[in-house]
């Protein structure tokens, strides 16, 4: 998967993760690596889209790359559905593959003519889907952008607003921002209300001088229930996908020095999103440091503070960890006026070091707690794929969070152990 080289490259992923300004490059390198046989009518060739963090990357962002890279990646989902729906067991699926791989490379002429007029035609429907398509946020941060220059401000600030939507991942925050933008030319107090609401919609996008940390909801609901909410929210049409999705949330559940600190934090807030809990990363997400946490849980039984020491190589937590969660437990005892939540810290060791005090009981997510967590995320992963998506009802969700024993209320008593003194 290719990674954001510069600091303004990872800023952008940070703040705004569903743009073309984000997405773009790595849909250009990924198509680049794909190589000119995806777009060539005469070559061929067989591409293999090894690891979950790539394959999810493009079930969520398909839509967004070339037509010819679209209408060969529908048709081999449309292959791999068939093939899941046709065979039940893995050895039959795997010959089935292992016959189509051999097709393509001896060019066998029932396959190539198979191939053409079922791309074809997808192509022809991704290229009516795109002209069908509604005014673009893009196109209207182009001619926003024009109107500015002009010091039209207040017509560049319509034109945005005309790309707002009620619709839930819809990127609205962002538009708030750039509206803010161009309010503050005429309307200073209008563009801080923008900011401000922007900042709600998007936890990273830049805070409103002077604005305080905003109490996050409690969740409501199931795990089934709040899953179902999920795939709603992130568009998901398909098992496999979903699948994917939560095997690449999984990859970087990782305690290593070489781990990466904030993909870790990222997925423990979807982590704890997939799980049923409202779930931020209060720390990064304001402006000014007030001492929040890595990352927050939040139902209504079960309320979770959490510090995130996945680099941590030590056989012992050191003083400085064990300040940061208690000071991280007084934010939220202040912040939420409550001392009924849990102090966890992931970290490989259990045992603090001799000069580390807290007045917290604090729980760790150890190494061979981690584990234990990853497989029965790797389960759910498996359970979800097993069926198509129209089968996951609520209820049926509920069943397999239960069958893995992913539940909410025994989150701390299943995958975290009490902190000891050395």
């Amino acid at each position: 998967m290719p990674n954001q080289n510069s600091l303004a490259d990872e800023s952008d992923t940070q703040r705004i993760p569903n743009s073309i300004t984000t997405i773009s490059p790595t849909i250009h390198e990924i198509e680049q690596g794909m190589g000119r046989t995806v777009r060539s009518k005469s070559d061929y060739s067989l591409i293999f889209l090894l690891g979950d963090k790539l394959q999810d990357f493009i079930s969520r962002h398909s839509n967004m790359f070339t037509p010819e890279t679209q209408a060969q990646w529908k048709f081999f989902k449309q292959i791999a559905k068939d093939i899941k729906h046709n065979y039940s067991s893995i050895e039959e699926s795997n010959k089935q593959l292992n016959n189509l791989i051999e097709k393509v490379l001896v060019q066998d002429d029932s396959w190539i003519q198979l191939y053409k007029s079922k791309v074809q035609k997808i192509y022809k429907e991704v290229l009516s889907q795109k002209q069908d398509q509604d005014y673009t946020f893009e196109q209207a941060e182009q001619a926003a952008w024009q109107y500015a220059l002009n010091k039209n401000y207040q017509e560049a600030a319509r034109v945005i607003n005309q790309t707002v939507t009620s619709d839930s991942g819809s990127n609205n925050g962002i538009k708030y921002e750039l509206m803010a933008t161009y309010y503050d030319k005429f309307d200073q107090q209008r563009a801080f209300d923008l900011q401000k609401k922007a900042h709600n919609e998007q936890s990273f996008l830049f805070k409103s001088p002077n604005s305080s940390y905003s109490k996050r909801t409690k969740k409501v609901g199931s795990e089934g229930i709040s899953f179902c909410e999920y795939i709603k929210k992130y568009g998901f049409e398909d098992s496999n996908d979903l699948a994917t999705h939560i095997r690449a949330i999984n990859d970087d559940l990782l305690y290593t020095n070489y781990a990466d600190e904030t993909n870790f934090r990222a997925s423990i807030q979807k982590l704890g999103e997939l799980l049923g809990f409202d779930s931020s990363q209060p720390e990064a997400e304001t402006a000014i440091k007030e001492g929040g946490p890595d990352n927050l849980w939040l139902d209504q039984s079960t309320q979770i503070v959490i510090e995130d020491k996945n680099r941590r190589t030590s056989d012992e937590i050191f003083k400085g960890d064990v300040e940061q969660i208690t000071t991280s437990s007084n934010w939220f005892a202040e912040k939420y006026q409550s001392q009924t939540f849990y102090s966890v810290i992931f970290h490989p060791s259990v045992i603090f070091a001799s000069d580390a005090h807290t007045n917290f009981k604090v729980h760790v997510v150890s190494e061979s707690k981690l584990q234990l967590l990853k497989e029965a995320i790797y389960k759910l992963a498996v359970g979800i794929c097993q069926e198509s998506l129209n089968y996951w009802s609520a209820e049926n969700l509920q069943n397999l969070f239960c069958d893995t024993k992913l539940l909410k209320h025994s989150f701390i008593s299943t995958y975290t152990v009490p902190a000891k003194k050395n």
